[in-house]
């Protein structure tokens, strides 16, 4: 029973990662035409919120993207008077928040599977390290 459990764990992380990858793909194009129309709307933009590689995957070292999980994830998660997000541009933050609801919904689903692909991994080594 165990064994069947890690091994159906493993193959859903696999997909849940190479969906991530996918989605993190293709939002980095959407990402760079978000951040043209950001700098066609405002004078002041932030250099780090806009230039910055969306999608950075290689596979020779472990990348943590903080400048998305900064100006993308934490805008979208948390209030203004959070402390993550008093580092970041006011204009920013309300630019980011009032996408429409289609492009926010792909950087939400990015965010839920990276999520779920964190919540497998912990699983998968509970269930490992249990035999």
């Amino acid at each position: 029973m165990t064994e069947n459990l890690k091994n159906i764990t493993f193959l859903i992380l696999v997909l849940v990662s190479f969906l991530y990858l996918w989605v993190t793909y293709r939002n980095a194009r959407m990402y760079k035409e978000i951040c043209n129309s950001y700098k066609s709307k405002t004078t002041s933009v932030p250099a780090s919120a806009c230039c910055f590689k969306y999608f950075n995957f290689n596979i020779t070292y472990f990348y943590v993207p903080t400048e998305k999980i900064i100006y993308v994830y934490f805008p979208l998660i948390f209030k203004k008077t959070v402390s993550t997000n008093k580092s970041i541009p006011k204009e920013w933050y309300i630019f980011i928040n009032s996408l429409p609801n289609s492009k926010k919904a792909w950087l939400y689903f990015e965010i839920f599977l990276l999520k779920m692909s964190g919540i497998l991994m912990v699983l998968l080594v509970a269930l490992w390290m249990q035999g």
